[in-house]
């Protein structure tokens, strides 16, 4: 009898074999008695990861350029008699507002770029691809210990046109949203198509 060999991948197609695999060699005996194991295997297997924390950087702009900036609240006084710098609700000094307060002009040289943005402590809180103001790609927020929150997507702007952006239907959610707790579990998928929600699933403890 003529022997046949061939990679597991290929053994579940029909193919001209011997009626009879006990009269097979003892490598093609293992490929069909193993087959059916692996094949229901796998999934479960899979089921039981949890799924990815995706800190991705592909976009449709090739390599950019990384700005900072940094999530606070900020207010200020200054007049003939009196000053005041606040930063979060806490009064700070005039330097110290000016590093964190007054970053808003960073987002006039993103002209596309990938924007870090921090708090006081200088934690990454978000990352996120931007033109100015306008969302146009993925975006990644963290909780303060460094695990990832949420990956989501906006829009991109796959022309070479960044006039009047928000008019022309950019700036919005466009994709899939993941959302984590703080042990990297999925408790949360959105699924979005420019700006509209069009589906929900919640992760249900179980």
């Amino acid at each position: 009898m003529k022997q046949q060999y061939f990679n597991f991948p290929y053994c579940l197609k029909p193919r001209s074999v011997s009626r009879n695999i006990y009269d097979q060699p003892i490598s093609m005996k293992f490929q069909y008695l193993t087959s059916i194991p692996i094949a229901f295997l796998f999934p479960i297997i899979m089921w039981g990861q949890k799924a990815p924390i995706t800190d991705t950087t592909v976009s449709a702009y090739g390599n950019l350029p990384t700005l900072k900036t940094y999530s606070v609240s900020s207010s200020s006084l200054t007049s003939d008699d009196t000053s005041w710098f606040k930063i979060d609700g806490n009064n700070v000094d005039e330097k110290t507002y000016r590093k964190f307060g007054e970053t808003i002009g960073v987002y006039d040289q993103c002209k596309p770029c990938v924007m870090l943005s921090f708090d006081t402590s200088e934690r990454l809180l978000h990352k996120w691809i931007a033109y100015s103001e306008c969302r146009i790609g993925y975006w990644i927020e963290y909780y303060p210990g460094g695990n990832v929150k949420v990956v989501g997507h906006y829009r991109e702007n796959e022309t070479a046109n960044w006039n009047n952006l928000l008019e022309r239907g950019y700036c919005i959610k466009d994709g899939t949203w993941t959302y984590f707790n703080e042990k990297g579990n999925v408790t949360r998928t959105e699924i979005w198509e420019k700006g509209k929600r069009i589906k929900t699933i919640t992760v249900r403890k179980s």
